[in-house]
C-alpha cells in the first residue's frame, strides 16, 4: 500500500465518520415535524433536500466495509498463527467497545428510568431495562434475539468481527473461483430486495469481500481511483437527482444502489485528489477521533435533536434544514473535544474504551 493511498483511507475514516453522524442525524430520534414532512407540503425544501443528503450520505458504511476488507486482507496470510492474530486483533478493536459501550448505556438507561424527572425520556415503548429477561440481554449486545442492538450503531461492528471469522473461507473463495464469486454476491446484493434478503447482511457481505478482493488480487486501486473515478460524477449526480425526485416509483431502489456504487467512486476520488494537492493533513489527523466519534454520537444525538425540537419548535423548512447541519455538526464538535480531553489526560481509560483504535492509518 502506497502512502498516498494509505493517507487517503486515514482521511476517508474521517469524511466517512462525519456522513454517518450527519445520516444518522436525518434517521434517528424522528420528530413530529420530520415525520409529517412530505414532498408537496409545508416542509418540501427541507425533505427534498435532507433526502438528497441522506442518499448521498448512505455511501458511508459500504465504504467503510469496503476499506475494512481491503486492510484485514492487506497482509493476509492463510495459516491459523496468522489467522488468530489477526482475529485477536479485531475482537479487541470490535468486540471490547461493545461489550463496554453497550454495558454503560444498560446503566445508564436503568438509572435514569428509576428517577421520575427523566423516566418518560429514556422509556418510551421500549421494555424497561429492569424487565430485561436473559435472552434481551444477549440481544442488547448481539441483537441475537431482536431485531438490533441496544446501541443501534454497532451493527456494523458486529457483522464486521463476522467476516472476519470467516475470513479464511474468503480466501478459499478468491482462492478457487477469483472474480467470480464476487460477481455472484454483486447480483444478490443488487436483486437482495426481489430476493428477500436482509440489506444489512447483504451490504456487510457484498462490501466487505470487495475491499477483501482488492487486498488479495494487489488491484492498483489507487490509480483506478485517479484515472477513473472522476468520469463517475456525471452519472452520481443523475443517479442522486432520480433517487431524490421518485421516491416510491418503481424501480426506485435500484437508482438508490447504483447511486452508492457511484458515490463510493466519487468520495474516494475527491478524497485521494486532496491528499494529493496536499490539503488532506487535517483530516488526517482528525481520524484518530473518528471511532470514538463513530461509538459515542448516535445516543447523545437523539437526545439533542428531541430536545432542540421540543424548544424550538421549528415550523419551516428553513428552521429544519439549519437544525439538520447544526445538531450533527455540534455533536462531531462535542465528541472530538471529548475525545481529546480523554487522549491527553486519560489516555488509558480512552485506548480501553475504544479497544485501542484511536491511532492513524498512515504513519509518518
Amino acid at each position: 500500500m502506497t502512502t498516498t493511498l494509505s493517507k487517503t483511507i486515514s482521511a476517508l475514516r474521517t469524511i466517512l465518520c462525519f456522513q454517518i453522524v450527519f445520516l444518522h442525524a436525518a434517521m434517528t430520534g424522528l420528530t413530529n415535524q420530520e415525520l409529517s414532512a412530505s414532498y408537496d407540503g409545508s416542509y418540501a425544501i427541507y425533505k427534498y433536500l435532507s433526502t438528497a443528503l441522506t442518499l448521498t450520505t448512505r455511501t458511508a458504511v459500504p465504504l467503510f466495509f469496503i476499506i475494512s476488507g481491503y486492510l484485514f486482507f492487506i497482509n493476509y496470510k492463510n495459516t491459523f498463527i496468522d489467522y488468530k492474530k489477526h482475529l485477536k486483533t479485531r475482537a479487541k478493536h470490535l468486540l471490547q467497545p461493545i461489550i463496554i459501550w453497550t454495558t454503560l448505556y444498560l446503566l445508564l438507561y436503568y438509572i435514569a428510568q428509576k428517577i421520575p424527572y427523566t423516566a418518560s425520556l429514556f422509556s418510551g415503548n421500549n421494555l424497561l431495562i429492569e424487565d430485561y429477561k436473559w435472552k434481551d440481554f444477549i440481544s442488547a449486545y448481539s441483537g441475537l434475539f431482536n431485531t438490533s442492538m441496544f446501541v443501534g450503531q454497532f451493527w456494523f461492528l458486529r457483522n464486521l468481527f463476522i467476516m472476519c471469522v470467516f475470513s479464511p473461507l474468503l480466501w478459499y473463495s478468491y482462492k478457487y473461483t477469483k472474480h467470480y464469486s464476487l460477481y455472484v454476491i454483486g447480483g444478490i446484493w443488487f436483486f437482495h430486495k426481489s430476493l428477500n434478503i436482509n440489506i444489512y447482511i447483504i451490504d456487510t457481505i457484498f462490501f466487505f469481500t470487495l475491499g477483501a478482493w482488492c487486498a488479495l488480487g494487489s488491484y492498483d486501486i489507487e490509480n483506478f481511483i485517479k484515472t477513473k473515478a472522476k468520469w463517475f460524477y456525471p452519472l452520481f449526480l443523475i443517479s442522486l437527482i432520480i433517487a431524490t425526485l421518485y421516491q416510491g416509483y418503481p424501480y426506485h431502489h435500484y437508482y438508490y444502489l447504483i447511486n452508492i456504487l457511484l458515490g463510493i467512486l466519487c468520495v474516494s476520488h475527491i478524497c485521494l485528489t486532496i491528499i494529493e494537492k496536499g490539503k488532506g493533513e487535517l483530516l488526517i489527523r482528525l481520524s484518530a477521533g473518528s471511532y470514538f466519534c463513530f461509538l459515542l454520537h448516535m445516543q447523545i444525538q437523539m437526545f439533542l435533536k428531541r430536545g432542540l425540537y421540543k424548544l424550538l419548535k421549528p415550523d419551516s423548512s428553513f428552521s429544519m434544514i439549519l437544525l439538520y447541519f447544526l445538531i450533527p455538526s455540534f455533536i462531531i464538535v462535542i465528541c472530538y473535544l471529548l475525545f481529546y480531553y480523554l487522549n491527553k489526560f486519560h489516555p488509558t481509560l480512552l485506548a480501553i474504551i475504544t479497544g485501542g483504535n484511536t491511532k492513524n492509518i498512515h504513519k509518518k
